[in-house]
């Protein structure tokens, strides 16, 4: 449960998928439940900065994808390195918590098919929470009692599928003119400014998709998953033209001619070194077929 919730705590915002996957491998030894004391910061800069000197130091790299797979990492360190002082408190907190809620609720079973399931949510995320941990919010709880394998009957409140829904999905609800949709970029952790008032509206039509795929297996963490690898991609193209092209068919037809399969698609996707040449084909590719 701990070793869960300790890859959520670096979402910060500021950062996309790959850089998180790519900073987590770097410090994920000393992120266990064992290791995590008030010391996690200093040898988390540690690591951090011996591996800036490694890329830095590097021989350039003569193609532009490894420079920008480069640029990644780097830029990735040093959010981290910004941040580490608030991650390490947010590790300290979930080491008690954790403790806590395992007393109260075991291993969550109980929560799996409940329609309550938000008050679990609220219980870590919210300011008065009963295991309110600090910088814990509602999409980092949600994404946690995700990978816990509870509350597939809802979506973590991210921007990017409040946008998908609002522009893509005729959702007049989620169109509020102080949304600033277009900064959403690639990143990961943007809450929605109205979490909690128009949460209920996106788990609603989430709910509502995923029946109308299939109600025996598809859900509305299936939809929202679905939504927000959608809106990650238009995120990291740089040609906007291309990036308005991104829709799940277009996904799947680009997978389709790579001959490779979307498991191994998702994979590239979420990786620092594979994810520059996977957008470049992926433009490329977009903007051929039209």
């Amino acid at each position: 449960m701990f070793t869960r919730l300790a890859y959520w705590t670096l979402l910060s915002g500021v950062t996309n998928s790959a850089q998180n996957e790519y900073v987590y491998s770097l410090v994920k030894p000393i992120s266990t439940f064992e290791r995590v004391d008030d010391r996690w910061s200093l040898r988390t800069k540690t690591i951090l900065e011996r591996e800036k000197t490694r890329l830095l130091n590097m021989r350039r790299a003569p193609l532009r994808s490894r420079i920008r797979a480069r640029n990644l990492k780097v830029d990735a360190i040093g959010k981290l390195l910004e941040r580490r002082m608030n991650v390490n408190r947010t590790l300290l907190e979930a080491r008690r918590v954790v403790k806590e809620v395992w007393k109260a609720e075991g291993n969550l079973a109980s929560w799996r098919d409940d329609p309550r399931v938000i008050d679990l949510i609220a219980d870590v995320a919210h300011e008065n929470g009963r295991f309110k941990i600090y910088d814990i919010g509602f999409v980092k709880a949600t994404k946690w009692i995700h990978t816990c394998g509870v509350g597939q009957q809802v979506v973590p409140p991210l921007g990017q599928i409040a946008r998908f829904l609002a522009e893509l999905c005729a959702c007049t609800e989620l169109r509020h003119p102080s949304y600033e949709y277009k900064h959403l970029g690639g990143l990961d952790e943007i809450e929605i400014p109205r979490a909690i008032t128009d949460w209920a509206v996106m788990n609603n039509r989430c709910r509502e998709m995923a029946i109308r795929i299939s109600s025996r297996w598809c859900t509305a963490q299936l939809v929202g998953d679905t939504i927000h690898f959608v809106m990650y991609l238009r995120g990291i193209l740089e040609n906007q033209r291309a990036a308005r092209m991104v829709t799940p068919s277009a996904i799947l037809n680009h997978v389709k001619l790579l001959r490779v399969s979307f498991t191994q698609f998702l994979d590239d996707a979420y990786t620092a070194d594979a994810l520059p040449p996977l957008a470049e084909r992926f433009e490329a590719f977009l903007l051929s077929e039209h």
